[in-house]
C-alpha cells in the first residue's frame, strides 16, 4: 500500500502560494523538505479491548486494511502533498477503532511528545491517525502533540499532522486535539472528519506555537441529521504566524454546524482565521453558524477574520460573525482597584474570554493544562 503512496507522493509538490488561494498566505521561506532527518520516535505498541483497539497501520489486515485504503485513496488526501508525506513518512501511524454498540466513559488518550534537543539538526516529526466510531456508540478522544525543541535553537523543525475521523450512523464522538509546538517549527496541520447520519461530532482545539503553522480543517456532513460542534482555541506570541482554516460542507438534508474560535496574539505574532461554509443546492432544513473572535495584548500583533459563505440552498439558517479588539481597560481598572497587579488582571480577564470555550471540555484534565500554559505562553516571565 505505501508503495503506491510513494509513487503518488513524487507525482505532487508543495502547495504554491501564487496559485492557491488556501496558501496564499503562507511563506515557504526556509523551509526545505529535504532539509530535515526523521525523528526516531519509540514503536507503538498495541492496545486491544473488547471496546476498542489501537494498532499500528502495518498490523491491519482484512476488512480492516480495507476501510484504510478506501480513506486514504480520497481525492482530498492523494492530491495533497502533506498528507502523502504522513501517510508515506509518518513513523507513527495508528487506527483507533471504538466498536459498534459501544459507549466510553473514560477519555482515549493519544500522546506522542517529540523532545527535539539536539542543536546542529533539523528534525521531522510525522503523526498520523484514524480514528472509526462504530455504529451506536459514543466516545470521547484527546490527541495530544508537543514537540518541545530547544527554542535557542537556530534549527527548524517540522512536524507534519495529520488525523481523519470517521463518524458512522448514531455514533457521538468528543474530540479534543492539542498541538504545544516550539516556536522553532514549521507545523502542517490536516484534520478531516466523516460524519454518517445522526452522528454528532465536537471538534475541540487547542494550538499555540510554531514559527510557521497552517491548520487546515476539512468537516464533512455526509448523512442526513449529521451534527458538528467546532470550539478552538489558538495562542500566539513572538513572531509566530499561524494560518487558520476550517470547511464545513453540508451534504444532506437536516443537517446543522456551529463553528467558534477564539484567538490571542501578542508581541508581532500574525494570526489568520478563514472559516469555508459550503451548503450545495437542494437540501433542506439547514442550519450553519460561524464566529471568530480575537484578542491582541499588543498594538502590533495582528489577528485577521475571513468568513466565506457558499449558500446555494434557500431552506437555510445561518449566521457569521467576528469581532477583534483588545482588553476592556475599564475592566482591567476594575480589578486592578480591587488589589490585583496588571498582569494577574489580565490573565484572569483572558481565563474569562476563554471560559465559553474550555468549560465545555469534558477532558477536564487537559482543560486545566490548557490554562496552565496558556499563561506560561504569553505571560513567561510572571509564570
Amino acid at each position: 500500500m505505501i508503495k503506491d503512496f510513494q509513487e503518488q507522493l513524487y507525482k505532487v509538490s508543495l502547495p504554491q502560494s501564487s496559485t492557491s488561494e488556501s496558501w496564499r498566505k503562507f511563506n515557504f521561506k526556509n523551509f526545505n523538505p529535504s532539509d530535515f532527518q526523521k525523528f526516531q520516535y519509540p514503536e507503538f505498541k498495541t492496545i486491544q479491548t473488547n471496546e476498542y483497539s489501537i494498532k499500528t497501520l502495518a498490523d491491519l489486515e482484512g476488512k480492516d486494511l480495507d476501510f484504510i485504503t478506501q480513506i486514504l485513496n480520497k481525492d482530498l488526501i492523494k492530491n495533497d502533498y502533506f498528507s502523502l508525506t504522513n501517510i508515506v513518512e509518518s513513523q507513527s501511524a495508528i487506527f483507533v477503532d471504538i466498536k459498534p454498540n459501544v459507549v466510553l466513559s473514560e477519555v482515549i488518550r493519544i500522546v506522542r511528545s517529540a523532545r527535539m534537543e539536539a542543536k546542529g539538526n533539523s528534525y521531522s516529526f510525522f503523526p498520523l491517525t484514524i480514528l472509526r466510531i462504530g455504529n451506536n456508540s459514543q466516545a470521547k478522544v484527546t490527541e495530544i502533540e508537543d514537540n518541545l525543541s530547544n527554542s535557542d535553537s537556530e534549527e527548524f523543525s517540522w512536524i507534519n499532522s495529520f488525523t481523519y475521523i470517521y463518524l458512522a450512523e448514531n455514533s457521538q464522538l468528543e474530540f479534543l486535539s492539542k498541538k504545544s509546538i516550539s516556536s522553532s517549527s514549521f507545523h502542517f496541520r490536516n484534520l478531516i472528519t466523516e460524519s454518517m447520519s445522526n452522528s454528532h461530532l465536537k471538534n475541540n482545539q487547542y494550538y499555540t506555537g510554531g514559527f510557521r503553522g497552517k491548520i487546515r480543517n476539512t468537516h464533512l456532513l455526509n448523512g442526513k441529521g449529521a451534527e458538528f460542534s467546532g470550539l478552538a482555541i489558538s495562542v500566539s506570541s513572538g513572531r509566530e504566524f499561524v494560518d487558520s482554516e476550517t470547511e464545513v460542507i453540508h451534504n444532506s438534508d437536516h443537517t446543522a454546524s456551529s463553528i467558534l474560535q477564539k484567538t490571542i496574539v501578542k508581541d508581532k505574532a500574525h494570526h489568520i482565521f478563514t472559516g469555508n461554509l459550503h451548503i450545495p443546492s437542494g437540501l433542506k432544513k439547514v442550519r450553519a453558524s460561524q464566529v471568530n473572535h480575537n484578542i491582541s495584548l499588543t498594538k502590533s500583533a495582528r489577528a485577521e477574520s475571513i468568513p466565506k459563505l457558499e449558500i446555494f440552498s434557500e431552506d437555510v439558517q445561518t449566521s457569521h460573525g467576528s469581532t477583534m479588539g483588545e482588553i476592556d481597560p475599564e475592566q482591567l481598572f476594575y480589578l486592578q482597584a480591587r488589589g490585583l497587579d496588571e498582569i494577574s488582571a489580565k490573565q484572569l480577564l483572558i481565563e474569562g474570554f476563554l471560559s465559553e470555550i474550555i468549560d465545555q471540555f469534558s477532558d477536564s484534565l487537559e482543560a486545566e493544562k490548557i490554562l496552565s500554559e496558556m499563561k506560561v505562553k504569553i505571560w513567561p516571565t510572571k509564570n
